[in-house]
């Protein structure tokens, strides 16, 4: 489960008052605790990058045996939700790392919502994608490999915030270039 850092802060300030009243510790180190762990909670760590993507890893597997079974889309499901906790873990990672999981979540997630199963080209895109995802410091020729080969088998890469706020982020630009700033 995901939850807002405001919720987790909410949580916190909630939960460690009472057991520190019952442990009889201080306010002092008890706003120390809540902040110490507060900071870790919010900072994704390589670990939880690696976590995610094991995770990952072992969906897809269940994924390949799945995909001409009457149950593939609860495990395409399964394996969309990992692939996109493991996208919401890359915080701190190499510049090309992040790009490449981006771009593989994606293509997962565009892929899920036209309800069709993944074609054998498909398959192997994402198979190689996934196995790059591995290189702790992936190049851009790696990355520039991925994305044309998730392409080439009808899977849509590219990271996109949708028409609205393209729109709203070129009107930013255009107003920072006449010189007015908000």
């Amino acid at each position: 489960m995901l939850i807002t850092d405001k919720e987790l802060e909410h949580r916190l300030a909630e939960t460690f008052p009472k057991l520190a009243k019952k442990y009889h510790i201080s306010d002092d180190v008890t706003g120390a605790l809540i902040d110490e762990l507060s900071s870790a909670l919010k900072t994704p760590s390589r670990q939880s990058y690696e976590t995610a993507l094991s995770y990952v890893q072992q969906a897809w597997d269940e994924l390949k045996k799945q995909l001409d079974s009457p149950m593939y889309s609860i495990y395409f499901d399964t394996f969309a939700h990992e692939v996109m906790g493991l996208s919401a873990s890359t915080e701190g990672l190499p510049k090309y790392r992040r790009y490449l999981t981006a771009a593989f979540a994606a293509a997962v997630r565009r892929s899920a919502t036209d309800g069709r199963r993944l074609t054998k080209q498909q398959v192997e895109a994402l198979e190689a994608t996934l196995q790059e995802l591995y290189h702790s410091e992936p190049s851009v020729e790696i990355l520039d490999k991925c994305t044309d080969a998730l392409t080439q088998a009808g899977l849509d890469p590219i990271f996109s915030l949708g028409k609205r706020t393209e729109e709203f982020l070129a009107s930013m630009e255009a107003e920072e270039e006449e010189g007015r700033i908000f």
